[in-house]
C-alpha cells in the first residue's frame, strides 16, 4: 500500500520524540526537590508512562481508516504486522478494544482504492447496514459500548476537574503565593493534558464511528 513520506514519518519522529522526552520529564519532576509537588508525580508519572505507550502503539501498529456506505473500518497499513493473522487480529483488536464485522462488504472498494486485498490485511470492520445480522448487532453493540466508555470518561474528566477547582477556591486564603501560582500551573497543565487527547483522539474517533450511519463523505 503506498503511503507518502510525511504521513509515513510523522507519526515516527512524533513518537521518537515522546518516548525520549517523558522519561527526562519524570526524573525532573522526582528529582528536583524545589517543585514540592507532593502526589502530583504520581499523576505527572501516569500520563508518562500512557504517552510512551501510545506512542510505541503508534509506532508499531500504524493504523488508517476506510468508510464505505454503511461500514467503518480500521487495519494496519504498514509494518510488521499489516499482514492478515490470528495474532495482528488480536493487536489490532487491542488497540480498538473490539472486534466485529464482515469483510466481503468493503473487499472491492479497499482494493479499487488501495490496491489491497482486505483478505490479507490486519482490519477491523464496524458494519451497521446491508450486512449479516450477526456482524450488524457485534458493530453496533461495540460502537455503543464504546461510545458510553468513551462520554463516561470524558464526564470523569469535567467532573473531577470542576472539583479540584471548586476545592483549590476554598483553600485558596490559606495558600502561600508560591503555593497558589504552583496549583494554577499544574491545573493549566492538567487542562492542557485533558484537552489535546479530547480533541485530537476522541472528537475524530466518535466522527469515524458515526460517519458511516448517515453515509457521509468526509474523504475517509
Amino acid at each position: 500500500m503506498y503511503i507518502n513520506l510525511a504521513q509515513f514519518l510523522i507519526p515516527k519522529i512524533t513518537s521518537i520524540c515522546s518516548i525520549l522526552i517523558n522519561p527526562f520529564t519524570v526524573y525532573i519532576v522526582w528529582t528536583d526537590k524545589k517543585l514540592q509537588l507532593g502526589n502530583y508525580r504520581y499523576l505527572v508519572l501516569y500520563f508518562a508512562i500512557f504517552n510512551m505507550a501510545t506512542s510505541l502503539m503508534d509506532m508499531l501498529v500504524p493504523m488508517c481508516v476506510l468508510i464505505y456506505h454503511h461500514a467503518f473500518s480500521v487495519f494496519i497499513s504498514d509494518g510488521l504486522f499489516s499482514q492478515h493473522s490470528e495474532f495482528n487480529q488480536i493487536l489490532i483488536a487491542f488497540r480498538c478494544s473490539f472486534i466485529s464485522g464482515a469483510r466481503l462488504y468493503i473487499r472491492e472498494s479497499m482494493f479499487e482504492h488501495h490496491g489491497q486485498d482486505i483478505l490479507n490485511m490486519s482490519i477491523i470492520v464496524v458494519q451497521y447496514f446491508e450486512g449479516t445480522d450477526d456482524a450488524m448487532f457485534k458493530s453496533r453493540f461495540g460502537i455503543l459500548f464504546l461510545s458510553i466508555l468513551s462520554f463516561v470518561s470524558l464526564a470523569l474528566i469535567f467532573c473531577f476537574g470542576y472539583k479540584i477547582c471548586n476545592k483549590l477556591s476554598k483553600q485558596s486564603a490559606d495558600m502561600s503565593q508560591k503555593t497558589k501560582k504552583l496549583q494554577t500551573q499544574l491545573v493549566k497543565a492538567l487542562i492542557v493534558q485533558a484537552a489535546i487527547p479530547t480533541c485530537v483522539s476522541f472528537a475524530p474517533c466518535i466522527i469515524s464511528w458515526y460517519q458511516p450511519i448517515f453515509v457521509l463523505d468526509f474523504g475517509c
